[in-house]
């Protein structure tokens, strides 16, 4: 009778371990999960805003935007490229402000509009 007991008791705590690892490897996965879709976020927002920098610049030291160029979902500046898995690019250039509209194609699509004072 003392065999049975200790055999039921091992039994029960086998049952509660194997719970407790498979919620927890549930768990890690839904973290590891959550973190890369948080890092692709952060680098597409890392990349407009670089890309909002380099257009200031050129723009305040006088070269202009002339030299950019889109094609094959890839945006070029005089010939290099700028940002790659481009889903949709609009450029419109008014007065002293040009506004561009950029979807950045990752596991999921994230758009950006982009204005850029022209001060010249």
């Amino acid at each position: 009778m003392n065999k049975s007991i200790t055999l039921l008791e091992t039994l029960f705590s086998l049952v509660i371990l194997s719970i407790i690892l498979i919620t927890s490897a549930n768990l890690n996965i839904l973290l590891f999960k959550q973190n890369k879709h948080s890092n692709e976020l952060l680098l597409a927002k890392l990349d407009f805003e670089t890309t909002r920098l380099f257009l200031e610049n050129k723009i305040k030291s006088d070269l202009g935007l002339e030299n950019l160029s889109f094609n094959d979902n890839i945006i070029y500046y005089n010939k290099n490229i700028l940002l790659l898995n481009i889903d949709t690019y609009k450029k419109d250039i008014n007065n002293n402000l040009v506004n561009l509209n950029i979807c950045i194609k990752r596991s999921f699509e994230i758009c950006q509009n982009i204005k850029v004072k022209n001060d010249f």
